[in-house]
């Protein structure tokens, strides 16, 4: 439907003034607007060059391994997904409200709004970034009892200076 090198809509100025002109028509309906929608999109779907740019728009689709008139790249994005009724969803127990049963997604939405802010206040500097390594990534964001490992935590205010320029946290 949109030209990916130009980002205009595959439609010649002919036909882009035919449809602008109908839809400028006073007293629409919804059911007329949105088949005109349907006809601009059928009519798009049978071009692959665009008129503008002369760009070939379904060159990655042999890539792909699809056919063509089977199904198209913007088919494997997935736009919505299918949630059960809260009523429904398994429980998780939650260490955040002192014990209360809360959804999964619930949880996970939890978790990744911490790691999101974890991930912002981290600073990427060039050559004096600490990098982790994939075994020590797991304790970086547990509960630390003291049972599972021994935790070394800087203790001097030029020590704790120091982590918080190269680490951020």
């Amino acid at each position: 439907m949109i030209c990916k090198s130009c980002c205009r809509i595959m439609l010649s100025v002919e036909e882009k003034k035919q449809f602008l002109d109908y839809l400028k028509r006073p007293g629409l309906t919804y059911l007329q607007k949105r088949g005109l929608k349907k006809k601009v999109s059928e009519k798009c779907r049978k071009k692959n060059t665009c008129p503008y740019c002369g760009a070939f728009n379904a060159e990655d689709i042999p890539l792909l391994l699809m056919n063509p008139e089977a199904g198209k790249p913007s088919d494997l994005i997935l736009r919505r997904l299918l949630v059960p009724p809260l009523c429904i969803r398994p429980s998780v127990v939650s260490d955040l409200k002192s014990g209360t049963n809360e959804d999964d997604l619930t949880m996970k939405l939890t978790e990744i709004i911490f790691l999101n802010d974890v991930i912002k206040k981290a600073r990427v500097k060039p050559h004096r970034t600490f990098r982790f390594n994939e075994c020590v990534c797991t304790p970086y964001n547990a509960d630390f009892d003291g049972d599972e490992m021994n935790l070394h935590l800087p203790q001097t205010e030029e020590a704790k200076a120091e982590a918080l320029v190269l680490m951020g946290v």
